[in-house]
This record gives structure tokens, sequence and C-alpha cells, in this order.
């Protein structure tokens, strides 16, 4: 059994996976092995596009939909969130907003997404870290097989010929 700490490092770092990867940011690395600094990372292309305070702000998201908080991860996070963002934006109201944004945007894709942060949290707990490759593949097949069973459901109720027709 997983200690309660690491289940909620899975969550928060799939919460970053997820979020970057639905903004087309190529995952390289997950991980919820502790070292020195941090007690998981996710890793992925692009500097200094990379930073993109959604991204930043989808390990915070995934513990909120959980109820399950990782205190030093999401403290950092939201530390780094700001310091980014304030340079690039005014003053102190600006930033708030724009983080306030982020927050907003990494919630609304991890909702839509939510199999996949399950699905990313689970293997996580089964193997500590995953290459890109793997952890792209389980988010992909995630997100179609969610997207499969909402247009089942849909179909189900017999309204329309698709989603369009509405």
């Amino acid at each position: 059994m997983a200690s309660r700490k690491l289940v909620d490092t899975a969550y928060h770092e799939a919460g970053h996976a997820v979020a970057a990867y639905a903004m087309r940011k190529r995952v390289e690395s997950v991980t919820v092995i502790p070292e020195d600094e941090y007690l998981g990372c996710v890793r992925y292309h692009g500097f200094p596009e990379w930073f993109r305070p959604d991204i930043d702000s989808g390990g915070t998201a995934g513990e909120m939909h959980t109820r399950r908080y990782n205190r030093v991860g999401a403290s950092s996070d939201m530390q780094l969130a700001f310091q980014m963002a304030s340079y690039m934006v005014g003053g102190v109201e600006d930033l708030e907003d724009y983080i306030d944004r982020a927050q907003e945007r990494a919630t609304a894709i991890l909702e839509e997404n939510w199999p996949a942060v399950e699905a990313l949290a689970e293997a996580l707990l089964l193997h500590g870290e995953l290459s890109g490759r793997a952890a792209r593949k389980i988010m992909r097949e995630a997100m179609k097989s969610a997207k499969s069973v909402e247009l089942g459901s849909w179909a189900a109720t017999g309204e329309g010929a698709g989603p369009e027709a509405g």
C-alpha cells in the first residue's frame, strides 16, 4: 500500500504532466522518486516556452480535484509561477489576475482529462518513474478512451446524429 504522501505526489505530478500534454508540450519523463529538492518531477520540452503558469498550476489543480494536498510541491510550484509571471506582466494586481486565469485553465484542462490524470498517477504508483514515451501513451489512451465513453453515453440517449447536430 502506497503512503498518502506518495499518492498525493503521484496525482500532483500527473496533473502537471496532463496539463503539459494537453497544451501540446512534449513530456520527457515523469517521476515520483524523491530527489534532493523535490518529491516528484515532470520534465518537458522547451525553454522559455516551457513556462506556462497553467502547467505549473496543474499539480495544484490535480490536488484540488482529489482533495489530497502536497503542500511542499504546491507551494514551490506557485512560487515559481509567481516569479516567472512577474517577468511577463505589470503590477501585482495584473499578476494575481494572470495566475488566477492560469489556475482556472489548468483546472478546466484536468477536469476534462481526469481519466488521464488517474491513469498516469496509477502508473506512477506502480513504477515510480515513466519515460516520456510511456507517459504520453498512457495519457493518449486514457484521453481517447474517455472521449469514446463520452460519445457512447451521448449516443445512448438517441439525441440527434452527433454533437454537431445539436
